[in-house]
């Protein structure tokens, strides 16, 4: 049964516990069964990608002992050479993919439920090796990992960071690895996970077998993504787009910054100007892309079968409004759609009980509506994007989009 959300990637510890006593503040390994991850990305998946995606630089790129390997060593007129990548990996160089839940249904369905549910971005990354060589020395990445090892093994050292919360340009910190005693350091063995917060230091040793892990990429809101927000609107205070007045006298200055600290001050003062952030950020995140051909391009839109299963494709959740006049506002993918009141309910079925099938949706609401009306409100949800249908993929329970918290 593939792992389909957080609960699946934290179990037995709940999703709460995790995010009350972990996240963002501490790592934390997990140990699993052997196989728990082994169909979310096998081997054959591998290969499969490899001999089927154009993949190129930077996307797909093989480090050694901390350093990066040529890509014109393995790389011909944009081709991937299979003697020669094999043979770099061979000698002890580590295979590394980024955003893999691209190409992968079972790891896209992953990244989509754990990003709802931690109300974040979320990328996989696929890292493979061989020998004893380690892909990059001691580091910290500026987000969060979630590390779940599909095959094989590998040998970690975790370090406390020696800074809170670092940016991406935090330069100073990237160049003094920790001097201390790591504060764990053990075999991460199939089936296990491990989750670093962002500037955790940490390296990773292959153990001369084949190892092979996935990384979530865990990429959350911070302070300055609201600071930007809000000064997107600045340009419309006249205070703000006032010459400066560098001529002027001393009097003159001083009331122009006092004009630029109220108006900052002004743009910061709404009580709700988190809740507003976050509907933003939710309505503006950039959906995956879902496919259902050939039926999604006819004009019926969906499908014939009603065992066909509606998911969410809203990648933080659906985020609606309740106007004055009860209509309903939903910002998505940088749309806004409006409804009439009366869907308020449909669209509360398909913001919290989404993965299901038609059949489940028209029969929630038989004695509601009509049939006729619920295959007309799935169609233009479906056309607008904010829902895929597809056929059920193999072995995945339903789910809920509740988030965690």
């Amino acid at each position: 049964m593939p792992s389909s959300n957080l609960d699946d990637v934290l179990g037995p510890l709940a999703p709460a516990d995790f995010i009350k006593g972990y996240w963002g503040q501490k790592f934390l390994h997990l140990p699993g069964p052997q196989g728990r991850f082994s169909s979310l990305f096998p081997w054959s998946v591998v290969n499969e990608m490899l001999e089927t995606q154009r993949l190129a630089p930077p996307r797909l790129r093989l480090t050694q002992d901390g350093r990066a390997v040529s890509p014109d060593l393995y790389i011909k007129n944009g081709q991937i050479r299979a003697a020669e990548l094999t043979g770099l990996l061979r000698d002890g160089a580590t295979l590394i993919v980024a955003a893999v839940d691209e190409v992968h249904g079972p790891l896209k369905a992953l990244a989509q439920h754990v990003g709802r549910a931690l109300q974040s971005r979320i990328n996989v990354n696929l890292y493979a090796g061989w020998r004893t060589s380690h892909a990059f020395d001691v580091h910290w990445d500026s987000h969060d990992v979630i590390v779940l090892q599909v095959a094989g093994k590998k040998q970690w050292k975790v370090y406390e960071p020696t800074e809170k919360f670092p940016l991406k340009d935090s330069v100073e910190l990237g160049t003094t690895p920790p001097t201390s005693a790591p504060v764990w350091e053990g075999f991460l063995m199939d089936g296990e996970v491990l989750y670093l917060p962002r500037g955790w230091w940490h390296v990773a040793i292959p153990c001369d077998e084949p190892t092979l892990h996935l990384t979530l990429g865990i990429h959350k809101p911070t302070g300055i993504d609201i600071v930007r927000w809000v000064t997107e609107d600045l340009p419309n205070d006249e205070r703000m787009r006032m010459d400066v007045p560098l001529l002027g006298d001393a009097a003159a200055q001083a009331a122009y910054i006092t004009g630029i600290r109220e108006s900052i001050r002004e743009a910061f003062a709404p009580a709700d100007l988190l809740p507003r952030f976050t509907q933003h950020s939710s309505g503006n995140a950039v959906a995956r892309a879902y496919f259902n051909l050939p039926s999604s391009a006819t004009q019926k839109v969906l499908p014939e079968s009603e065992g066909s299963i509606v998911e969410l494709a809203a990648p933080l959740g659906l985020d609606s409004r309740t106007r004055d006049d009860g209509a309903i506002d939903i910002a998505f993918n940088g749309n806004l759609l409006t409804f009439a009141g009366a869907a308020r309910p449909l669209l509360d079925f398909f913001g919290t009980e989404l993965p299901a099938s038609i059949a489940q949706f028209y029969q929630r609401f038989a004695d509601q509506y009509e049939r006729d009306t619920l295959r007309q409100f799935l169609t233009e949800m479906a056309k607008h994007g904010v829902v895929t249908v597809r056929q059920p993929l193999p072995g995945v329970k339903k789910r809920s989009n509740r988030a965690a918290v």
